[in-house]
């Protein structure tokens, strides 16, 4: 998995890169999963630090359960925006977890005795 930034303009593809004392600085995205997720995090370099970065990237549980509120082993096909695609079944707990997903960007659908469900987590990323 690649992973690189964008700071003022600029690509970085390592975890550092060296900044000038006193300058303003925009971390405008990063690269993460095949896309870009914004972060317009803005910082100035005062002194040799190490900077973190947060980006708006979550854990996501897909449950399904029967009118009786029983798990139920439905099949899932989810699509996230970089193409990737994933059709799996949530097991016996009827549940299935994404971890690290970029906000906003995976589709798809539930399906269980023919009956699908539409699963769409949409942001403004």
């Amino acid at each position: 998995m690649s992973i690189y930034y964008d700071i003022n303009g600029v690509d970085v593809y390592n975890s550092s890169t060296y900044l000038f004392e006193n300058e303003n600085y925009t971390v405008n995205y990063i690269y993460y999963k095949g896309m870009r997720v914004p972060l317009n995090y803005q910082f100035v370099a005062r002194v040799p630090e190490t900077v973190k970065l947060e980006a708006p990237l979550y854990n996501v549980q897909i449950s399904a359960v029967s009118a009786f509120g029983t798990p139920v082993n439905a099949s899932i096909n989810m699509t996230f925006d970089n193409g990737t695609q994933l059709n799996s079944y949530l097991g016996e707990s009827g549940t299935l977890n994404f971890t690290n997903v970029p906000y906003g960007h995976m589709y798809g659908y539930v399906e269980y005795l023919g009956i699908k469900k539409s699963v769409i987590l949409s942001g403004a990323a």
